[in-house]
């Protein structure tokens, strides 16, 4: 919506067909949610600019394409292999001076920002235009209770709201006029009680004890090899020749834990199978 607009583009009267283009960046190991967005906006995962990365995952910064006005980039706080966070601040303040737009996919990374120990590690997050987080992660929250930010709301009201003659006039800020469904259930309840119960100083508590567990993991298991930076361990292994057969046979073997205490899932990172 605010892209076209600069170019006199009103994408929710006259769609997509012939309207000025719009280019994607985005990191080579962005998460799926990104791209299924990207899908039904009707842009195509595969018209997407993947930049390079480094070792952990995050984007380098020498890599980006031009950039312009007409671009969205979109940026990682929390690989979700590694927990690596992109140079949130050097890529705003580049994509600042184009004029283009900056989105954060921080599922879970960007809760790290409630606590004074970990908030360095997003340096520039405030830079962005917009933020998408979960709450049914680092929260504990049931799922569908995700969370859009922007910087400009009005932005979101208007690629959201909609008018009918049935619908009362939003005197007050309804929630409906900032998100794709007309009729939703009362997901705040869930998000405001935990973060109610928490408080400013239990979330943060919260985020630095999983981390401090991460921490402990990678210590102890250091020897099988690289961890994650933030709430996550990545250990990497060597399946035989065999590879898609010994995945499929881990990937039942872990399933099983599904009902204990803890869970162990399988991942592919830079082409390596980890848990």
């Amino acid at each position: 919506h605010a892209l076209l607009k600069r170019k006199g583009w009103n994408i929710e009267a006259q769609g997509l067909y012939g309207a000025p283009e719009i280019k994607v960046v985005v990191g080579a190991e962005v998460h799926v949610s990104p791209l299924k967005a990207l899908s039904l906006l009707g842009f195509g995962s595969e018209r997407v600019i993947r930049v390079p990365i480094n070792s952990e995952g995050e984007m380098l910064p020498d890599q980006l394409p031009p950039l312009d006005d007409m671009t969205i980039v979109c940026l990682q706080a929390g690989n979700v292999n590694s927990g690596a966070i992109d140079p949130l601040e050097e890529i705003c303040r580049m994509a600042q001076a184009k004029g283009a737009w900056v989105h954060i996919d921080g599922a879970f990374g960007l809760w790290g920002a409630a606590s004074r120990q970990i908030v360095h590690q997003l340096k520039g997050y405030e830079l962005a235009d917009s933020w998408a987080t979960d709450l049914h992660k680092w929260l504990n929250v049931p799922y569908d209770s995700g969370v859009v930010i922007c910087k400009n709301p009005q932005n979101l009201r208007a690629a959201m709201s909609i008018n009918a003659a049935y619908i009362p006039p939003q005197e007050e800020r309804e929630p409906y006029a900032f998100t794709p469904e007309m009729s939703r259930r009362a997901r705040g309840v869930e998000a405001w009680a935990a973060l109610y119960a928490l408080g400013k100083s239990g979330v943060a508590a919260l985020i630095e004890r999983s981390c401090l567990h991460a921490a402990l993991f990678a210590k102890k298991l250091k020897r099988a090899g690289p961890a994650g930076t933030t709430d996550q361990d990545f250990f990497r292994d060597k399946p035989p020749a065999g590879r898609n057969g010994e995945i499929r046979k881990r990937r039942r073997k872990t399933t099983g834990h599904s009902l204990l205490r803890y869970a162990q899932f399988h991942a592919l990172c830079g082409g390596q199978y980890g848990l």
